[in-house]
């Protein structure tokens, strides 16, 4: 399978042109080559699967390991004309797991070299097409509560507050923009603004294609103090759509990772990016018939998988495992979340023990309203086990 192509022609009258694409966690993307006096955020297009799949089947039979390393067209009549409008090529091929390729030509081409061209001519059409041009404008607003603790020195005393925290990624066809509003205390507002006209169209289009289907996804989620987001779109044709979900697996769609990646892409160029973008609040969360599955270690580094019903848990935490001795018990911490079905659960639900709680070290108690152990189990931890 591909992992790298990287051709570039020079000639036909319209000067040097390039385009690489590649295989990235098993997605393909493209792009084209920038000049080096270009300082504009590149534009990396990624393909979607079914057209993905369709080229690299199509590229695959024709076979381009076996070409020659070199094509060169027989220069011996001496048309002046004809050299003049000659076209260079070259061409780097890598499949995974192969050496990288080189191939180059000059008026002169591999037998199926039409079909190769067709091949990449239509990727990038395909791709294309599924870029939409209805939007005009998109809010996406994240709020959430942040918890402040400190020390009063006039009433010597320890403080807690709850401070309300927002954020808002805003793009704009009309205005040719991208602006990024952070308000971390409710009052004070950080503002980001980038001119972006020459890649608007871009975003905006392939910002749309996430939200097509969005109103239509299942959604009963009704916990309180989470993290939410609201997302408004408008349209040309005057359309106006707007959703408020919790900010977790429950209230985003499957492929909203992909969608912060396209934005994160041109926001990265710049250097700025937030909790917004923060996998840990929106890939947490146990929807309706899952199951949570905790890897942990032990303080010997040995790896087993337990089941919890608290889904306040993450990675790092502390937690609480029954130990091979029923008397004792161990600490060990978590080092993966997974949320699965009875299907695809990574062993058997009835193999699998659950934990006995989350570990304070501070208090030295376990919190989890999910255990009907007796107070007092820590008696039973040794030293040894932290």
């Amino acid at each position: 399978m591909l992992e790298l192509l990287k051709l570039r022609i020079d000639g036909l009258g319209v000067g040097e042109s390039s385009i690489n694409i590649w295989n990235q966690h098993g997605r393909l993307r493209y792009a084209y080559d920038r000049s080096p006096l270009d300082t504009d955020p590149s534009i990396i297009v990624r393909v979607t699967e079914s057209v993905a799949d369709d080229f690299l089947n199509k590229l695959q039979d024709i076979h381009v390991y076996r070409w020659k390393d070199h094509y060169y067209a027989d220069k011996a009549t001496g048309d002046k004309t004809r050299l003049n409008m000659s076209v260079h090529w070259d061409l780097i091929y890598k499949e995974i797991g192969g050496e990288a390729l080189r191939f180059d030509g000059i008026d002169s081409y591999p037998k199926n070299w039409d079909q190769f061209m067709d091949l990449i001519i239509g990727l990038v059409n395909e791709s294309q097409t599924v870029h939409l041009n209805g939007l005009s404008h998109l809010d996406i607003n994240f709020r959430e509560m942040h918890i402040l603790e400190g020390y009063d020195p006039l009433t010597r005393k320890s403080i807690k507050k709850s401070i309300p925290y927002s954020e808002t990624l805003s793009l704009d066809r009309k205005a040719g923009s991208l602006s990024y509003v952070q308000l971390p205390n409710g009052h004070t507002s950080i503002k980001h603004e980038y001119n972006v006209p020459e890649i608007i169209d871009y975003l905006l289009g392939n910002c749309e294609k996430y939200f097509h289907d969005f109103g239509n996804s299942p959604y009963n989620h009704t916990t309180q103090d989470m993290p939410v987001i609201s997302v408004r779109l408008l349209y040309r044709n005057g359309k106006r759509v707007s959703y408020t979900r919790t900010y977790d697996r429950s209230g985003i769609p499957d492929d909203w990772h992909e969608l912060l990646d396209e934005l994160h892409d041109t926001m990265s160029f710049f250097g700025l990016y937030g909790p917004l973008f923060d996998e840990r609040l929106y890939r947490h969360g146990v929807k309706s018939g899952e199951f949570i599955y905790l890897s942990v270690s032990d303080s010997a580094g040995r790896r087993t998988y337990y089941r919890t019903m608290d889904d306040s848990l993450s990675v790092g935490d502390l937690v609480v495992i029954p130990d091979r001795i029923a008397s004792r018990r161990k600490i060990a911490m978590v080092s993966e979340i997974v949320y699965c079905t009875r299907d695809n659960a990574p062993q058997p639900l009835e193999e699998t023990k659950f934990i006995i709680g989350k570990y304070h070290a501070k208090d030295g108690q376990n919190t989890s309203p999910h255990t009907n152990d007796d107070d007092d189990f820590y008696d039973d931890i040794d030293d040894d086990d932290f």
